[in-house]
C-alpha cells in the first residue's frame, strides 16, 4: 500500500464496506435538508475508499462553496427536493466509479498519484 493504512476521517467502514461521511456546516444544513452526507462506496479495498471519496469529496466541498458564495445556487428548490439530488447524485457518482474499474480503467490523475495500480 503506497500509504499508512491509517483510515481518513471521511472514510468509515460498516460491516466489510466502507462509506463515505461528512458533516454539513450549519448555515448550509438547512438548504440541502440534511445534517450529514453519507453514502456508501461499494468496496473494502481502503486504495478504492480513499479514490472514491477523494471524487466525492471535491464535488461536496464545490457544492458547500458554491451554495455558501455563488447567486445563482440560490433557487427556489427545497431542503426535501436538494437532499434527493444531493443523495442521487452521489450515488451515480458511485456507481460509476464502480463501472469504470469494472472496465479496469485507470484514471490518469490517480494512476500519476499512485503509481503501480
Amino acid at each position: 500500500m503506497g500509504k499508512s493504512g491509517k483510515i481518513p476521517s471521511h472514510l468509515v467502514r460498516i460491516g466489510t464496506k466502507y462509506h463515505y461521511r461528512r458533516i454539513i456546516p450549519p448555515g448550509l444544513s438547512g438548504r440541502i435538508g440534511m445534517r450529514e452526507i453519507k453514502v456508501t462506496l461499494r468496496t473494502s479495498i481502503l486504495e478504492e475508499a480513499r479514490e472514491r471519496s477523494n471524487r466525492i469529496e471535491s464535488f461536496v466541498r464545490n457544492l458547500f462553496y458554491r451554495m455558501g458564495s455563488d447567486p445563482s445556487m440560490k433557487t427556489d428548490i427545497s431542503p426535501a427536493e436538494m437532499k434527493i439530488l444531493v443523495k442521487r447524485w452521489l450515488q451515480q457518482k458511485v456507481e460509476e466509479m464502480e463501472n469504470l474499474r469494472s472496465l479496469e480503467y485507470r484514471d490518469p490523475i490517480f494512476t500519476s498519484i499512485n503509481p503501480g495500480r
